[in-house]
């Protein structure tokens, strides 16, 4: 029997990483060169061959940029989230990396209604005042999940200038009945990166505890 598209192409980016890594630690010189194939290869998943966004490789590195900064605040590294605002609100834009089974799911996310207050499906906006109702960008750190309003939610920290304010704003990762892959265009949330609700389960799982969110644009 075959194997799955998606099975053969993570055994083969998983062995091409570790030889890259290997012969770089036997030539420093390779360094450089390996951790860019390796970026390279984090960025690219099976869905991207048919047709599907695949994360940036700029807005990876600015995430793993992110990461360094705030190393002492994050404390499940296992995973990393990137979410992508510019790609339109009907596109699987958030981005799960799982270091340790080296894989990249992607999700569908909502932006906030302030952030796109035509409806266009775009957010073009953004900002970390209460009341805004927009999304803000930056990095953020993950808390413990509760059960609120939206049912599951998880707490976001805001770690920087622009983004300071999550938790007076109350943005946390919640599950809304707007984010459906059969909309043209998602609804908007109040700023919240709210996610389908069959997936909150998943998402929440793997991000509790302490895992950087990065949103970018």
């Amino acid at each position: 029997m075959l194997r799955p598209f998606s099975a053969i192409f993570a055994a083969i980016r998983w062995r091409v990483k570790v030889a890259i890594t290997c012969k770089a630690a036997q030539n420093p010189m390779l360094a450089k060169l390996a951790a860019a194939l390796i970026t390279l290869l984090l960025c690219v998943r099976p869905g991207a061959v048919w047709g599907e966004p695949s994360l940036r490789p700029e807005l990876w590195r600015a995430a793993l940029n992110a990461e360094a900064t705030h190393k002492s605040e994050i404390h499940n590294s296992q995973v990393l989230a990137v979410i992508d605002y510019s790609l339109p609100s009907n596109t699987r834009r958030l981005f799960l990396i799982d270091r340790v089974s080296d894989t990249v799911s992607a999700f569908l996310v909502a932006h906030g209604r302030g952030s796109d207050p035509d409806k266009t499906g775009r957010a073009t906006r953004f900002s970390d005042e209460p009341q805004s109702k927009m999304s803000s960008l930056g990095a953020f750190v993950t808390g413990d999940p509760y059960n609120g309003a939206h049912g599951l939610s998880l707490i976001l920290n805001g770690l920087d200038a622009g983004n300071r304010h999550a938790r007076l704003r109350a943005i946390v990762i919640h599950g809304a009945p707007y984010v459906r892959g059969d909309l043209p265009i998602l609804g908007r949330s109040w700023g919240c990166p709210a996610v389908e609700p069959a997936k909150i389960d998943e998402i929440i799982n793997a991000l509790k505890g302490g895992a950087l969110l990065y949103i970018g644009r």
